[in-house]
């Protein structure tokens, strides 16, 4: 019959074979699922962000389709709503 020292030795062996393997396949697949959700998120936070950008340049525009007076346009340049003339 074994005693108390050979238990602790065999609950360390059981520790080790079963216990670090099953801690790391629960943190690995936990931080892998996590991972798939954030990309989900950012992908929908820049859908949302385009959907804005473009909703805000459509009201920018005039009838013809020139920027307002004095803002910028998507390359940074400046336009006048009036075709350039001062």
């Amino acid at each position: 019959m074994p005693g108390p020292p050979e238990f602790v030795i065999m609950l360390v062996v059981a520790l080790v074979l079963f216990g670090i393997p099953l801690v790391l396949v629960l943190v690995l697949g936990t931080l892998w699922i996590r991972s798939n959700q954030d990309d989900e998120e950012v992908t929908r936070q820049l859908a949302e962000l385009q959907a804005e950008v473009h909703e805000l340049r459509t009201e920018l525009q005039d009838d013809d389709g020139s920027y307002a007076d004095g803002e910028a346009d998507a390359s940074g340049s400046q336009r006048t709503g009036d075709g350039g003339s001062t």
